[in-house]
This record gives structure tokens, sequence and C-alpha cells, in this order.
């Protein structure tokens, strides 16, 4: 009991000395360059991008197969889209799937997309959902 009430006085101490050999002399930083260092900045970059090739995606494939399809993202140059049907999925992956890269190509901010992979999964449906087509 006497040695816990010695280490948290000791402990007080040193907390003490410290704040005052250290104080806070800065400024606060401006939010701007708070987020220029962060990875919100990253990530709100990121998803602008997706939803520029979430557009490029809808307008090369079409509505209609948009309807069977979401975006998940990109990764090294590689589109993955997930597919709730297998006949969209068999018609994208074995008969489309050279022109829809070659043409998503032309469109600004899907210049690095060489390739695109399919995945067959029950797509879950959100009104918010920016990748859901």
């Amino acid at each position: 009991m006497q040695r816990d009430r010695e280490l948290r006085l000791y402990l007080e101490h040193k907390r003490q000395q410290h704040q005052a050999a250290a104080p806070r002399t800065r400024a606060a930083d401006p939010v701007g360059g708070i987020l220029k260092d962060s990875d919100l900045s990253s990530w709100l970059a990121r998803q602008s991008k997706l939803r520029h090739v979430c557009a490029a995606f809808l307008a090369v494939a079409g509505e209609d197969t948009c309807a069977h399809c979401q975006v998940e993202g990109v990764r090294a140059g590689v589109l993955h889209v997930t597919v709730d049907s297998a006949s969209c999925l068999s018609e994208l992956a074995n008969f489309r799937k050279k022109e829809l890269v070659a043409e998503l190509r032309a469109h600004p901010g899907c210049g690095r997309i060489h390739d695109m992979k399919f995945q067959l999964k029950n797509l879950e449906r959100r009104q918010d959902d920016q990748r859901t087509l």
C-alpha cells in the first residue's frame, strides 16, 4: 500500500517536471495543414477517383449490365467488380472484358486500368452507396 502511494507520488512529480520543462508554446495548426498530411486526404482522393471510375464503368458497360454490378475498387491497375448474376458474369468475363478495358482506358482517370476481375456474389443494395451502379 505504501509502495503504491510512493510510486504514484513519484510519477506525479515526473509529470510535473516534464510539463514545466516543455510548455506548449506552439499555436494550433490550421485544419488545411492537418488534412494535407493525414490519411484522410488520401482517402478522400481515392474515393473521388473511385467515383470517376464508377461513372466511367456505367458509361462503358451500360445501365442494363450495371444493374447487376458493383465496382469494388482498383488495385494495381485491376478493376474489381462484383456481379450478382452468373449469366452477367459470364458475359462480362468471357465476351466483353477486352472491349470494356479498352473503352475504360479512354476515360479520364482510368488510364492505368489494364485488367478487370469479376466475382460472383450477392449485392447489398443501399441507396447511399456510391459504388453500386
